[in-house]
C-alpha cells in the first residue's frame, strides 16, 4: 500500500514538473460536447432556468437525504449508502427520458409549423413575421420559443441573433435546419424554399408516423423493464425494518449481496435502455 502511494505521489510530481516546461492544458467545462448536450436536454424538459452545475449540486443533495432516510428507517448503514449510490443518477435519467420523449413527440408537431412556414412565404411574408405568428398559431409547445424570438426582434430588430437566440430555445434538430434554411434564403434568395420545405414537411412526416409505430410496440417493455428493476429495493426498504434485518446488511456477506444486487441492476438498466433506445437526431448545426 506504501508502495502504490509513493509511485502515486512521484507520478503527480514528474507531471508538475514536466507542465512546468511544456505548459497546463485550460479545458473549458462548457466547452465538452456532453455539457453542451445535458444542457439542450434541461431546456427541452422545462428546466431552462437552471444551470448543469446547479442540477449536479441538486441531484447530489437529493441522494443525500433519500439515503439518509433509509438509513434512519432501516438502521442499516449499508442499506443507506447503496441507496445514496442508486438514486444520484435518478435525476439525470428522469431529466433524459423526459427530454427525449418530448423531443420525440416534437416530430409530430414540426409539420404542422413548417406547413404554416410554406404558406407564409408563399403570401410573401417577410420571413420575422412568419416566425412571430407561430408564437400565436402554432402547437401550444412551441409557443414560448417562437414568443421569445419575436419580443428578441422587436427589441434590437437583428433577425440572424433573434434566429440563434430561437434555435437555443427549441433545442431541436429540425428547428435548426428550418432556422439554416430561412437565414439561406434570407441571404441567398428563396426560388427553392417552397420546394425545400414542402420535401422536408414530407419527410417529418414520415418519420413521426415510423416513430409512433416503435413507441407504441416498445411501451409496455421498457415499463415492465423499469418495474422489474424498482422492485427488489422496495421489498428490500419494506422488510428492513424486521429485527435483526439490519445487523445483517451491515455484515460483510449483506454488503456484498446488496451490492452486487445493485451492480446487477444497473447493468440489466442500462441493457433495457440501451435494447429499446429510439434516439432522437443530435443537434449538428447549432
Amino acid at each position: 500500500m506504501i508502495g502504490v502511494i509513493t509511485g502515486a505521489l512521484c507520478g503527480v510530481g514528474i507531471v508538475l514538473i514536466v507542465s512546468t516546461w511544456v505548459g497546463t492544458p485550460t479545458v473549458s467545462w462548457g466547452s465538452w460536447r456532453w455539457v453542451d448536450q445535458w444542457r439542450d436536454r434541461l431546456v427541452i424538459a422545462g428546466w431552462k432556468r437552471w444551470s448543469l452545475r446547479a442540477f449536479v449540486v441538486a441531484s447530489i443533495a437529493v441522494a443525500v437525504v433519500v439515503g439518509a432516510a433509509a438509513w434512519m428507517w432501516s438502521s442499516s448503514w449499508t442499506i443507506g449508502g447503496i441507496l445514496t449510490v442508486a438514486v444520484l443518477p435518478l435525476p439525470f435519467v428522469a431529466v433524459s427520458s423526459r427530454a427525449r420523449r418530448i423531443q420525440l413527440n416534437a416530430y409530430r408537431l414540426w409539420p404542422d409549423v413548417v406547413d404554416g412556414i410554406i404558406a407564409g412565404v408563399r403570401a410573401g411574408i417577410p420571413i420575422a413575421d412568419i416566425l412571430g405568428d407561430i408564437a400565436d398559431s402554432g402547437p401550444e409547445e412551441f409557443r414560448p420559443a417562437f414568443a421569445h424570438f419575436r419580443s428578441e426582434y422587436a427589441v434590437h430588430g437583428r433577425l440572424h441573433d433573434a434566429m440563434d437566440v430561437l434555435k437555443g430555445c427549441l433545442a431541436h434538430p429540425v428547428a435548426d435546419r428550418i432556422v439554416e434554411t430561412l437565414r439561406i434564403a434570407c441571404q441567398l434568395g428563396g426560388a427553392d424554399l417552397v420546394s425545400l420545405l414542402r420535401a422536408q414537411s414530407v419527410l417529418l412526416r414520415e418519420d413521426a408516423r415510423i416513430r409512433g409505430e416503435l413507441r407504441a410496440r416498445q411501451s409496455w417493455t421498457v415499463n415492465s423493464a423499469r418495474l422489474g428493476v424498482a422492485a427488489p429495493w422496495v421489498i428490500l426498504l419494506l422488510t428492513a425494518r424486521y429485527p435483526g434485518a439490519g445487523a445483517a446488511w451491515n455484515s460483510s456477506r449483506g454488503a456484498g449481496v446488496l451490492l452486487g444486487g445493485l451492480i446487477a441492476c444497473v447493468i440489466a438498466f442500462w441493457l433495457m435502455r440501451f435494447v429499446g433506445r429510439m434516439d432522437a437526431e443530435r443537434r449538428t448545426m447549432r
